[in-house]
């Protein structure tokens, strides 16, 4: 079981990394064509025109194949991990829902734009449609990120989990039928079966005219701070990440002699570092979240094996270099000494005790991969005040040409490894669980095995529909511009 679940978390992984390169290019190309845009009104320069219509015919070609990688992406969810329907049909029903018109309208406005881009010769007319477009693109990541922080933080379960594991938070409202969903576990844990499999029609319907309904509000996960502090520091950092490749490909065309390139690539560095800045801000109460609702996994980023100060977060955070952050010393030792109130045949104390020690099994590995996180960001950080020094003195740009590129080079790199150790530290930092605190991999998984034909069909469609993207971008827009 553990290498099928081993291969399922790395195939669902490597699915959202791929497709998210194509959201970062729809995400940060509509946001920067808006920027070109507006500066195109401003400027009066119909060189900053010119290239937020490249920037849209990217992004169109960029959300052509993020539908079809996250068509494959979607289905992964849904077929090998058929157990999170039970949480589709609940706190992300509207969530999804909404983010498919999002999509929809994203559709339609992003084809009628560059198709009819020479028919609207009103500039704000494009400032209004691409800013419907940017909407649209960040309201469907939005929402999709928005039950991904539920999986972190599951908001409306009440005082729940804290039944199962008395060191976690109240994670809000209590809008579940805790008397159902501890049923579910129960039978979960006693089978020790995945969710699909115990769970058919007939028992599901038993058990919900024995207990009744499982969500009182389908609008929970809207309804939680940590989860809209979190939305915004994923885009943010779509935004950054993606804006770094569109800046790369503006210097490569510059440093090949296009001089015209050089003010709105300087433009759009300063937009990118300002962004950074932003970031910082949001990044700060991202942690805050964390440390309040994620307790084990700021242990795991703290390297708290046990108890102690983490002076900079304790600073920042609480005013105080000193203050000590609980660790999973603290934590076992409580699971240790309390005494269950849930009237069940299962140990619910012991279940409490292992997933606290596999838990920390991940601390080594995400303490690293946070450490390295923040270390490239700091430098990324570095590299963005040099962009803003730039923009007032744009003199190093011409004295020291191809110093400049590496720095953008540099940056584009950072800041694209920092966003992926991000997602690794993410996603790592909630596990044992795949829902925090509630349910397992192994319980949400698929009934049919991953065999390797199967994972390598899926990796050559992945792989097939960037390999794609790449060479349309290329044949359409680089070999064939004046500017990119």
């Amino acid at each position: 079981m553990n290498s099928i679940i081993g291969n399922a978390l790395g195939l669902s992984a490597l699915g959202i990394y791929l497709h998210a390169i194509s959201i970062a290019l729809v995400i940060a190309g509509s946001i920067i064509a808006l920027l070109f845009e507006i500066l195109s009104i401003i400027r009066k320069d119909d060189g900053y025109h010119d290239l937020a219509y490249i920037m849209m015919k990217f992004s169109i070609i960029a959300f052509a194949f993020g539908a079809v990688s996250g068509t494959i992406v979607e289905f992964g969810l849904v077929q090998v991990w058929s157990g999170f329907l039970m949480i589709l049909g609940t706190y992300g029903l509207f969530p999804f829902y909404i983010e498919l018109l999002a999509f929809m309208i994203e559709a339609g406005l992003i084809a009628l734009l560059v198709y009819g881009w020479k028919r609207f010769k009103n500039r704000w007319i494009h400032v209004a449609l691409i800013s419907a477009i940017a909407f649209g693109s960040n309201l469907s990541g939005a929402l999709i990120m928005l039950v991904n922080s539920w999986m972190n933080v599951p908001w409306g379960t009440g005082e729940l989990i804290r039944l199962i594991y008395p060191w976690a938070p109240v994670y809000g409202p209590d809008y579940t039928n805790e008397a159902l969903l501890l049923k579910i576990k129960e039978l979960l844990i006693l089978e020790g079966r995945p969710l699909t499999e115990i769970l058919s029609g007939e028992v599901m319907n038993r058990l919900v005219s024995e207990y009744g309904p499982l969500l009182e509000n389908p609008w929970a996960a809207f309804e939680s701070f940590y989860g809209w502090v979190s939305v915004g520091h994923q885009l943010v950092a779509t935004i950054i990440t993606g804006g770094s490749w569109y800046a790369l490909l503006m210097a490569i065309r510059y440093l090949r002699g296009e001089d015209r390139l050089l003010r709105p690539l300087q433009d759009l560095l300063l937009f990118l570092a300002v962004l950074m800045v932003v970031q910082g801000v949001i990044g700060h109460d991202m942690g805050v979240q964390v440390i309040k609702y994620q307790p084990t996994k700021f242990a795991m980023i703290a390297g708290l094996e046990e108890s102690g100060p983490d002076p900079i977060v304790g600073l920042t955070t609480f005013g105080d270099p000193n203050y000590i952050f609980p660790g999973f010393d603290y934590f076992i030792e409580v699971t240790k000494n309390s005494s269950s109130h849930l009237n069940s045949t299962v140990d619910f104390k012991e279940i409490a005790l292992n997933d606290l020690y596999k838990a920390l099994e991940y601390l080594p590995l995400v303490f690293s991969l946070y450490t390295l996180k923040i270390s490239l960001a700091v430098l990324a950080g570095l590299v963005g005040l040099v962009f803003m020094y730039t923009w007032l003195r744009p003199s190093l740009w011409f004295r020291r040409r191809r110093l400049m590129f590496y720095l953008v080079v540099f940056f584009s790199a950072a800041v694209t490894t920092v966003s992926s150790l991000g997602w690794a530290v993410r996603e790592l930092g909630r596990k044992p669980w795949t829902i925090y605190g509630l349910f397992y991999p192994e319980e949400l998984i698929s009934l049919v095995e991953l065999n390797p034909v199967t994972i390598a069909i899926v990796i050559g469609g992945l792989l097939l529909s960037l390999g794609m993207m790449v060479i349309t971008i290329y044949l359409v827009i680089w070999r064939r511009s004046r500017w990119i």
